[in-house]
């Protein structure tokens, strides 16, 4: 009969021997992939969003988004706690590399939503606008049917004078979850048509 330590001693032996076997397999044939690897920018940019870079001036607004989506679920930890932390995380994590089959467990859920370009829908959250629901598209239409329009108008519209609640709350929907651009015309047009004030 074997005494405990020498079949530690085999058991440890034998999974060496097995794990060597493996890796050296994996080494020797080329038939068996390596698994792929990506970034979290590459797989940001591939889902047609743009990773913010460390010079973006509109980390003040995804600070927010991170404040009021991300902070409560306790999954990363900004240091410090404000617009410089989650650039410095953003920075951190979004050029390491994983292998794709982790996407899950590499912090994409959150990166997408606090390391992009922000979307019109954010900005307005932090310039304290209000999104119209159910209710003020009428006068919305009514006022752009009359023209007083400011210069500004929506795209998809092409006769004014036509102009209905669905056309405006369409290209609202539509709009609000764009990221926003350099020029001001689309979110102006935004604060236009598709907020309460």
């Amino acid at each position: 009969m074997l005494s405990t330590p020498k079949l530690v001693g085999m058991a440890v032996a034998s999974v060496g021997i097995v794990g060597g076997a493996v890796g050296i397999n994996y080494a020797l044939n080329p038939s068996v992939p390596a698994p792929e690897k990506t970034t979290l920018r590459k797989l940001i940019t591939s889902a047609n969003r743009t990773p913010l870079n460390k010079d973006s001036t509109t980390w003040d607004i995804k600070l927010i988004t991170y404040t009021n989506s991300i902070r409560s679920l306790k999954k990363i930890t900004l240091t410090p706690e404000d617009a410089e932390g989650l650039k410095t995380w953003c920075t951190d994590n979004l050029d390491k590399e994983f292998e794709v089959s982790k996407k899950d467990e590499s912090n994409y859920s959150i990166a997408i939503q606090i390391c992009t370009k922000p979307t019109n829908q954010e900005k307005l959250k932090k310039n304290s606008k209000t999104v119209l629901t159910d209710s003020g598209w009428d006068t919305k239409a009514n006022t752009y049917k009359k023209g007083n329009i400011e210069n500004l108008t929506i795209p998809t519209i092409s006769d004014k004078t036509k102009a209905t609640e669905k056309q405006i709350k369409d290209w609202c929907t539509d709009t609000l979850g764009k990221e926003i651009e350099d020029n001001e015309t689309i979110y102006n047009t935004v604060v236009k048509w598709c907020t309460t004030g």
